[in-house]
C-alpha cells in the first residue's frame, strides 16, 4: 500500500508566478520578504531574525510531525488529494 503525507495546507501559486502565503504563515515569520531554502522535493520558508540554531531545530521538529502525518493514500480526504495534485503540477 503507498503512503502520502497528509498536509496542513496549501499555497496556490498562479501561472505567472504569483502566490498566496496564508496569513498563519505570514504572521509567523514576522516579515514581508520570506528567505528559502530548497532542493528538488521540499522548499523551506524561514524567518529571517531566527537563528541557524533554531531553523534546525524547527526542522527537526517538522521531521517528527510530518512522520506523524504519513498515512495510507486510501485515507487522504478530496482536498488532500486536491493538495497533492496540485503541488505534483497536474491539475
Amino acid at each position: 500500500m503507498s503512503e502520502a503525507i497528509k498536509p496542513h495546507g496549501t499555497i496556490k501559486a498562479t501561472e505567472g508566478g504569483s502566490a498566496h502565503i496564508p496569513k498563519e504563515i505570514r504572521e509567523s515569520l514576522e516579515s514581508d520578504s520570506l528567505p528559502y531554502v530548497m532542493d528538488a522535493h521540499t522548499v523551506v520558508l524561514f524567518n529571517p531574525n531566527s537563528s541557524p540554531e533554531i531553523v534546525l531545530k524547527s526542522l527537526q521538529n517538522l521531521i517528527e510531525d510530518i512522520k506523524l502525518r504519513v498515512v495510507p493514500k486510501t485515507e487522504l480526504t478530496e482536498n488532500d488529494k486536491k493538495v497533492k495534485k496540485n503541488a505534483n503540477g497536474t491539475d
